[in-house]
């Protein structure tokens, strides 16, 4: 079931593009897109919707590997934190607490005044989670997945439909020659529409990575807190860039 469901993460954006980009074309260009497939099931009959299937998910794969790159970039290079999973604030907080030490793992020496980068809190959480498991809820544990899974397949689809929407563009203008026939009101529609899907998508997005955020940030705090319970107790790592 997990593996059936991490599969569909890859091919769902895949489709998802897919079937934007036939709606517009359906509506659009219309007469281009059925005489393009008519041709095609008259020579191959139903092995396109095979191939399709299986494109989807090369294709989803591809979205995935884009969105992964922006996070990781916007991440890493700026302090944004719109669109970003971010558990830096957290670690930093545990950190100026009693119950969360971080040593440096070449001479042991406490990291007191060490700001963490969301890239070093990414690192700390999900060896802390991995390492933990067994202390965590099994509920929690399955329920955490599949959140990532629904925020990663969120992501990859909204790149679906940015890259959708310039493909149909290439096509529209340029392979059939529409960008000769001058500006219509249709097409100007479709614009407003698929730009408020984008953002739509967007937000959505962005609204489900901080819920996913706000679950494990609460999990690991109570987790720590437990485990640091007692005046002298308290969750040392050893931490390494």
């Amino acid at each position: 079931m997990d593996e059936a469901r991490r599969f569909l993460r890859y091919v769902l954006p895949g489709l998802a593009f897919f079937t934007q980009l036939g709606i517009a074309l359906l509506i659009i260009d219309s007469s281009q897109l059925i005489e393009l497939f008519e041709s095609i099931t008259r020579v191959s009959g139903l092995l396109p919707v095979l191939g399709g299937f299986l494109v989807s998910g090369a294709l989803g794969y591809i979205f995935s590997t884009f969105y992964f790159s922006i996070r990781w970039g916007l991440a890493k290079y700026t302090n944004l934190s719109w669109g970003i999973l971010d558990h830096a604030s957290l670690i930093n907080k545990l950190k100026n607490t009693d119950k969360l030490k971080l040593k440096d793992v070449t001479d042991g020496i406490y990291c007191e005044n060490k700001n963490i980068t969301q890239s070093d809190a990414w690192n700390i959480i999900t060896f802390y989670w991995f390492w933990n498991k067994e202390g965590f809820n099994e509920n929690l544990n399955k329920k955490t997945v599949t959140f990532a899974d629904t925020v990663h397949g969120l992501g990859a689809a909204t790149i679906g439909t940015f890259f959708a929407f310039v493909v149909w563009g290439y096509l529209h203008y340029f392979e059939f020659g529409k960008y000769v026939s001058g500006f219509s009101c249709i097409e100007f529609g479709y614009f407003i529409i698929w730009g408020g899907l984008f953002l739509i998508q967007l937000f959505n997005y962005n609204n489900t990575l901080k819920q996913f955020q706000s679950l494990v940030n609460t999990a690991i705090a109570n987790r720590v807190y437990k485990e640091g319970n007692g005046e002298d107790n308290k969750v040392i790592f050893f931490f390494s860039e």
